[in-house]
């Protein structure tokens, strides 16, 4: 999957401003336990394969893990990679 996204970015298909649908760990106020949720972050930089993204609820800025990826654009990932022929 790793290499996939890479082609995607070389290709520039994900790039700024690009929606990502993503798991991610978010520690909840008042509390020091980190939760995995579920939430959409907007592409902020691409910095050569390391991905930059806002949070689109909260603004909680990311280095994005492509394993966490849910969609990408509301694709998934491997239909995007199918459709690009990447």
């Amino acid at each position: 999957m790793q290499e996939q996204i890479k082609k995607l970015i070389d290709k520039k298909i994900l790039k700024k401003e690009t929606i990502i649908d993503m798991h991610y760990l978010k520690k909840y106020m008042d509390s020091v336990n980190y939760v995995m949720v579920r939430d959409y972050f907007i592409v902020n930089n691409v910095d050569g394969y390391d991905i930059h993204a806002m949070c689109i609820s909260d603004r909680f800025p990311v280095i994005v893990d492509v394993n966490n990826i849910i969609s990408i654009d509301g694709m998934e990932p491997e239909r995007l990679i199918k459709a690009y022929s990447v």
